[in-house]
């Protein structure tokens, strides 16, 4: 009786490693692995997911007579709770109202608009620029997304913050970066809506005090101290398909 029940989870130990493997499986070809780790990582999953069906495979056809119980217990509350963070992470947030449908972005580096040429960049890439002080690389006129966040002293001061979460390698590095926007009708945007803000950056005095700019589950907010923009055009847009950053260039073309 007592080999059936050693043979019975040794069995369960190799489904276990199945299960695990086909589940990695998936998030690198369903789709939303994003959602926990930099797409760059993508290959390595993948080649964790093989590495796990083969050994689950081997295991189901010969288990193991000394399968480990409390390995199998862990290993069944990790499937429990990636299933429960699966199902969380893939609801889709309903879309703000009053969010205009945002007009098609061209595939060039750079857009135009009423005559005048915005390079396409994203939030952390202008960020490094400025914190690397190259002067040269912005100058020009700009075309970012990101999140508005607004707080009473950034309304009293007509300004709004533009920010965007960076993600180094998983949510457990990320931070959201971004800059102050000076638009005196901050009130026409609700805070944590999405826009597209056409601009240039502009110095700022150095005694401006740092906005408290809450994120959920992130710990702060690397708001520029040193530059603002200065907008032409704020348009509001749908949630982006990916809303973090995960690319980050040093040259056109950005990672937009």
């Amino acid at each position: 009786m007592g080999n059936i029940m050693q043979k019975i989870v040794g069995h369960l130990e190799g489904l276990i490693l199945l299960v695990l493997g086909f589940y990695l499986g998936a998030l690198v070809t369903v789709g939303g692995y994003w959602r926990y780790m930099n797409p760059k990582f993508e290959w390595l999953t993948g080649a964790a997911a093989i590495m796990f069906i083969i050994t689950g495979g081997i295991a189901v056809l010969r288990p193991n007579r000394r399968a480990n119980l409390s390995g199998i217990v862990i290993f069944l509350v990790f499937i429990g709770v990636a299933a429960m963070g699966t199902s969380t992470a893939l609801q889709s947030p309903p879309l703000q109202p009053g969010i205009m449908i945002d007009e098609s972005d061209q595939d060039s580096s750079r857009l135009t608009l009423n005559g005048i040429e915005y390079i396409k960049i994203n939030l952390a890439e202008i960020y490094q620029h400025c914190l690397n002080g190259e002067a040269d690389k912005i100058a020009g006129r700009y075309l970012a997304r990101g999140i508005v966040k607004r707080t009473p002293a950034l309304d009293s001061s007509g300004q709004f913050a533009i920010i965007r979460t960076a993600v180094i390698c998983c949510l457990a590095h990320a931070a959201p970066v971004g800059f102050r926007v000076h638009y005196s009708e901050a009130d026409e945007f609700n805070d944590g809506q999405w826009v597209k803000v056409y601009g240039s950056l502009k110095t700022l005095p150095s005694d401006l005090p740092n906005p408290e700019l809450h994120i959920r589950g992130l710990f702060f907010t690397r708001l520029n101290k040193s530059y603002g923009i200065v907008p032409t055009k704020i348009v509001k847009i749908p949630e982006p398909a990916v809303p973090y950053i995960f690319d980050f260039k040093s040259a056109e073309p950005y990672a937009y």
